[in-house]
């Protein structure tokens, strides 16, 4: 028998305090990473069966530390908003009643609706300020503390046989647990979750040699993958909706989020817990041949994908009240104050739904080898990837001309409601010669077809009659909205209304072409330098556009229409308001210049550097985004859903010059060594053999998007 075994552990004792966290006077947290198991292995039967065993584990905790959360400052709690006034650009509070400003920008206590007034009465569950804050900046004036902690646990098995001279086989199954949550939140009414995600798999390969030339590969397997969540109540306090004068029946804990201020955080929340739950089913074949100069490859696979899902959709079980956008009175908050509601909306209660969808692909390679110092690669493959289905055809789609239903495996509609794509042609192509000595060069080119998946939001699972999503936006022609009647004349679970998904029936695979050349000298026995240019070209990149956006009116913006009256659909279905449609209509381009020096073992130094100087184009963001880049666009959508052109530029991604080098350097003390080769043992194990491993990664800025939150163009 044979293994090993190892522990690691980290605090956070010599690392730096983050720069925000010192600009807001908090403390650096506490932390603990422990990483620990091992592996172990051996023969069952001699030259015949072996085994394989490995274990790791991990607890990583972080107890309670500080964190900072923006709440209403004292003087906005009295309704003194007189701060407004003395910006560069004053801000005039108006009364919604007559239009007129408020003196001074002092809203009436009187005035307050019940929601901020049982908000503020009660500092138990939301503080007042805490950290001395001017009212010119008051972000971040409440300091609480948040503690978070994971465990994961994973091991494998295996067991190799060897059946005949010709033939082997294996046998292995995985299993990982991972359990994470937040125990405590900044303040008590912004309320955690936890997230349980187990993985296990079991597969076999089976090896035979056919005759001198060709070997056979057969491999199968199994895997199950869930994504898990869990709404925690840690303080115990229950549905608070109707505490704080929300009417209706609340489907869980905690408050529906009150979206109050741009620069407020927000309390409750909109809870969009989701339950994954993935079976994958697999058969690879992969056939090798050697014929002379040829070293041939052919094979396929088969993937059978089966997906339980329940998901409330993005406005979740509580949620939301905003008053963030339009403002009524001039201000979102003093729109808070007053019950002026910009947009409220509720997820759907609907049973969880199953998607199936197989994956085939087959494919041929031919490495050839032309003479010495050149090689070919040739290759072919094909794909096809199957709409999704619903087990039970619990999916609808609509035609975005006039907002006609159709469902799944009626009326001579498919069960997938969108099209096959079955010209899935992926050639391949690569050369690489060698040039005397000190020269190689390669290149390649290639065809990628890949069908994308979007966020679960856009399934057409959810959509009516088989899962209700509601949600209303108010602006000046049409008044605003009230928490006060709660979630009250949503439209019923049978009828098309609020935020609608369609899929493109003629959607297909994104396509992408691929090319590169390179070439790279021998600078010397141990460095080469490799230079070189990188292109790619791809559309039908899968993205999503509102179908349904309001179209602009004529003449001066106050004559408008309301904007649900200007949207395509209204004369076909008046209480339809987005038609997300998910379409194969994205573009994306690349090129670079890439270049890399490689250093091998030198004096105990070795070292890879590398440059790009590179521009990446797209007319789409990607569905999810990009955190702290392009993440703050808060739709999938474009802004201009009927001129995507429009939208072409850098990609979220796109760094002109990006540098990185890593490597390592062996210290030149210890036996074997430029210095202490006569070093005792002892001295050996604790002064030689260290080595430095180092890297340095550089980029220029990434492209961000600029984004009027007044939406001046009411579409």
């Amino acid at each position: 028998l044979h293994g090993n075994g190892f522990y690691y552990w980290r605090d956070n004792a010599l690392a730096a305090t983050p720069w925000s966290t010192n600009r807001l006077g908090g403390t650096k947290s506490e932390y603990n990473r422990d990483i620990f198991g091992g592996t172990i292995g051996g023969p069952i039967l001699r030259n015949k069966l072996f085994f394989f065993a490995d274990y790791q584990g991990g607890r990583q905790e972080t107890p309670p530390t500080n964190a900072f959360v923006t709440v209403v400052p004292d003087a906005w709690r009295q309704g003194d908003l007189s701060s407004l006034l003395a910006r560069a650009t004053p801000i005039v509070i108006r009364d919604p009643l007559t239009g007129l400003p408020f003196p001074n920008n002092q809203i009436p206590v009187s005035r307050f609706s019940g929601l901020a007034r049982s908000l503020f009465a009660d500092e138990t569950l939301y503080p007042r300020a805490n950290v001395d804050r001017p009212i010119s900046d008051f972000r971040d004036n409440y300091r609480g503390t948040t503690a978070s902690k994971e465990d994961v646990d994973q091991f494998d098995v295996k067991v190799d046989w060897n059946a005949s001279s010709r033939d082997k086989v294996y046998v292995r199954y995985s299993k990982q647990t991972s359990e994470s949550g937040t125990s405590e939140t900044a303040m008590p009414l912004l309320f955690p979750s936890a997230a349980s995600n187990p993985v296990w798999s079991v597969a076999g390969n089976w090896n035979r040699l056919i005759g001198g030339t060709i070997v056979n590969d057969l491999l199968a397997g199994y895997s199950g993958a869930d994504n898990l969540s869990d709404e925690l109540d840690p303080l115990g306090l229950g549905e608070l909706n109707n505490r704080y004068g929300i009417p209706g029946e609340q489907t869980l804990r905690g408050l529906t989020q009150i979206q109050m201020d741009n620069t407020i955080t927000s309390v409750g929340g909109i809870e969009t817990g989701t339950d994954n739950y993935n079976q994958i089913y697999q058969l690879n074949e992969r056939l090798t041949w050697l014929r002379g100069r040829h070293t041939m490859k052919f094979g396929g696979s088969w993937n059978y994908y089966r997906s339980k899902s329940y998901y409330p959709g993005n406005n979740g079980h509580n949620g939301f009240f905003s008053y963030t956008l339009f403002n009524f009175t001039g201000y979102p908050f003093a729109d808070f104050l007053l019950d002026q509601v910009w947009r409220k909306g509720r997820g759907s209660t609907s049973d969880a739904w199953t998607h199936l969808q197989h994956r085939v692909a087959a494919f041929a390679s031919d490495d050839l080898k032309v003479s010495r110092d050149l090689t070919l690669n040739l290759g072919l493959r094909w794909a096809y990837t199957s709409p999704l289905v619903e087990k039970d055809d619990r999916q609808a789609n609509f035609d975005v001309t006039n907002a006609q239903i159709k469902l799944a495996g009626q009326n001579g509609n498919s069960r997938a409601l969108y099209n096959s794509y079955y010209n899935g042609w992926e050639p391949r192509l690569g050369v690489a010669y060698r040039k005397g000595e000190r020269w190689v060069f390669r290149g390649g080119y290639g065809i990628t077809q890949y069908m994308e998946g979007t966020g679960a939001n856009q399934r057409l699972t959810l959509n009516t009659p088989f899962f209700f999503e509601s949600q209303v936006s108010y602006d000046r022609t049409s008044g605003p909205g009230t928490f006060a009647t709660g979630f009250e004349g949503l439209q019923a679970l049978d009828r098309p209304s609020g935020q609608l998904r369609a899929w493109d029936p003629n959607i297909r695979p994104q396509l992408t072409h691929q090319w590169n050349l390179f070439g790279e000298y021998l600078l010397g026995s141990r460095s080469s330098i490799n230079i070189g240019y990188v292109g790619s070209d791809s559309k039908y990149i899968i993205m999503t556009i509102d179908a349904n956006q309001p179209l602009p009116g004529t003449g001066p913006a106050s004559t408008w229409l309301p904007a649900q009256q200007r949207r395509p659909l209204f004369p076909f279905n008046p209480d339809i308001t987005f038609m997300i449609e998910t379409t194969a209509r994205g573009v994306a381009n690349y090129h670079a210049l890439q270049t890399t020096f490689k250093q091998r073992l030198w004096h105990g130094l070795d070292f890879n550097a590398n440059y790009t100087w590179s521009k990446a184009m797209t007319n789409s963001r990607g569905f999810f985004g990009s955190g702290g880049v392009a993440q703050g666009t808060s739709s999938s959508t474009p802004v201009n859903s009927r001129d995507l052109d429009s939208n072409y530029g850098p990609a979220f991604f796109d760094a002109t010059h990006l540098y990185s080098m890593a490597g390592n350097y062996d210290l030149p003390f210890g036996k074997d060594r430029a210095f202490g080769t006569s070093w005792n043992r002892v001295l050996d194990a604790v002064a030689g053999g260290w080595s430095v491993q180092f890297g340095v990664l550089a980029h220029s800025g990434y492209p961000i998007t600029v984004l009027d939150s007044s939406s001046p163009s009411l579409q």
